[in-house]
């Protein structure tokens, strides 16, 4: 890799290392934050030439190394200068022998994290009145609060600070924060994603951690700070962000009347995801025998649907009905829960909503996804519909959101529904035709392309999946019934009132197993062929208008 290349591996799990790195040998998140700003802005000052490096993480680690040295070298010429510091502040210093400035510089720096660690309102007075040196009377103006609740506030505040430099300096320790160890979720959201999707701004180790520690009951900022052992300027601060989100209706977490935080979405642990799976693949074989049969005697039904393109064969088919089969038991869960189980539980409603489980590093990672576009007044048509599943035999195409008129081998595609002649194509075009044919877009038949997933018109969609729901009274009851009990049972135990109404979203959180499962029962018995590399017209279809 050339030097030049580097910048382009700077991701959020390298950021993540390098501040991990960082705070391990400063002990303070503002300078770790700062160090590794510095860190990473080396190494892009030095990505300037074609160079070869034939150890790229090895150089990111050198150059972090070399930046710290010089860290170090500063801020042992900063210790050996004298601190001067007010006697206001001196007096928050626990009783110890400190005649040399190091030790000076020590406490100083313990009171200053203190301070930080105290709520917005204490805070704002201790800034205020010790290093802005303005007046209880001026900060009570400037506040809109009495002058003696400045005063009650300085009171409690100095009280705490000066215990927590007390019981730092006595331990002469600062643990790693819980915040700083890797937290693996895996996240599903259902919905429209452009009205607003919060895991956006959930991506950081900090954000997981906050919003984990708030999964089943409300917290306290400063009860999440000192768990954390993150100052609290930078909890109160992550705590607006995930109850924001992206659109200031859904995030992570919400605020509670008391003005504490509790997770806002469906976040399960370890060992709740297991129970929860196991209902699921225990049925497995069932459902697999079940949907076997059903296409069986199905095949022709299947064909007979009024696809437009030249080529529809059953095994496109069935990659398009594949996800559809396997919610067939879940569907059926979810109508006895509504029905009997949770019948006195309303439904949520969101425009997009998140559910996860917390996911250990070697997990297996179940399902998959489905996400859908629409496109107008594009290659002729007055709208269409494209989508795609996508699970471990299959990658995506494209996900929610993605702008179809910029993708020229999706337009060759469309194009090419009833047939587009090689010879009408130019030398620019031929070239996008060979790449949309790699992709599994097309294919070619003598000198004409013709577009290879699944289309069908419009008015037809509504019928699209009618076969599959075929399924459903076959799945048998007794099975439904007893995973609809214990599914119930788990939600009122385990998940927060204000988030009930989410059940359907624990079910199909417990349901992942049976996509991929089933996908290899059909593979296996050769029902199903995937495409070579996780790449084709499998489990793509368009509708057009």
């Amino acid at each position: 890799m050339k030097r030049i290349e580097l910048p382009e591996m700077i991701d959020a799990d390298l950021i993540d290392r390098i501040y991990r790195y960082c705070y391990a040998r400063t002990s303070c998140s503002h300078e770790a934050e700062s160090l590794c700003s510095d860190i990473l802005y080396a190494v892009v000052k030095s990505c300037h030439d074609d160079r070869e490096v034939t150890n790229p993480i090895g150089y990111f680690w050198s150059v972090a190394r070399n930046v710290y040295a010089d860290y170090c070298k500063k801020r042992r010429i900063q210790t050996e200068n004298t601190v001067v510091v007010s006697d206001e502040l001196w007096e928050m210093m626990p009783d110890m022998d400190t005649d040399d400035a190091a030790s000076d510089v020590q406490l100083l720096s313990s009171i200053y994290r203190q301070i930080s660690n105290l709520s917005q309102a204490y805070r704002k007075v201790m800034i205020g009145y010790y290093l802005d040196g303005k007046s209880t009377a001026r900060l009570a103006r400037e506040l809109s609060i009495k002058e003696t609740t400045v005063r009650q506030r300085l009171f409690s505040a100095r009280n705490d600070v000066k215990k927590g430099v007390t019981k730092m300096e006595g331990t002469r320790m600062i643990n790693k924060p819980t915040a700083l160890q890797e937290m693996r979720w895996a996240e599903w959201g259902t919905g429209n994603p452009l009205d607003g999707d919060p895991r956006e701004v959930c991506k950081r180790q900090m954000s997981k951690h906050i919003v984990w520690l708030c999964r089943k009951q409300p917290k306290t900022a400063r009860e999440i700070s000192d768990e954390l052992g993150v100052p609290m300027t930078y909890v109160e601060e992550e705590l607006e962000i995930q109850v924001y989100g992206t659109n200031g209706r859904y995030g992570m977490l919400r605020k509670t009347d008391a003005g504490k935080y509790i997770a806002n979405c469906i976040l399960l642990d370890e060992k709740e995801i297991a129970a929860l799976q196991k209902l699921y693949i225990d049925c497995i074989p069932v459902i697999s025998d079940t949907v076997i049969r059903h296409i069986a005697e199905n095949k022709e039904k299947y064909c007979a649907f009024p696809y437009i393109n030249r080529n529809p064969t059953l095994n496109l088919i069935l990659w398009q009905q594949i996800s559809s089969m396997a919610d067939a038991f879940s569907d059926c869960v979810i109508s006895r829960l509504k029905k009997k189980d949770l019948a006195d539980v309303q439904p949520s409603e969101r425009p997009f909503t998140v559910y996860c489980y917390k996911s250990g590093a070697e997990a297996v990672h179940w399902g998959g996804g489905w996400d859908g576009v629409e496109a107008s007044d594009i290659c002729g048509y007055k709208h269409i519909i494209l989508n795609n599943i996508y699970i471990g035999r299959i990658q995506p195409h494209f996900h929610c959101g993605y702008n179809v008129s910029n993708d020229a081998k999706l337009r060759m595609a469309i194009r090419a529904v009833y047939g587009l002649p090689v010879s009408e194509l130019t030398e620019d075009e031929r070239e996008i035709a060979a790449k949309s044919i790699e992709c599994g877009y097309l294919y070619r038949e003598k000198d004409v392309l013709y577009t290879k997933f699944l289309v069908n018109k419009e008015q037809d969609s509504h019928a699209l999946f009618d076969t599959t729901e075929l399924l459903y009274p076959l799945m048998p009851a007794e099975a439904v019934n007893e995973v609809a009990g214990k599914i119930a049972e788990f939600v009122r135990q385990n998940v927060p009132k204000h988030l009930i109404g989410d059940y359907r979203f624990v079910n199909n959180l417990a349901s992942k197993p049976v996509l991929d499962t089933l996908v290899e029962a059909l593979i296996d018995q050769k029902i199903l062929t995937p495409p070579e590399n996780g790449v084709g017209a499998e489990g793509i279809w368009m509708s057009v208008m």
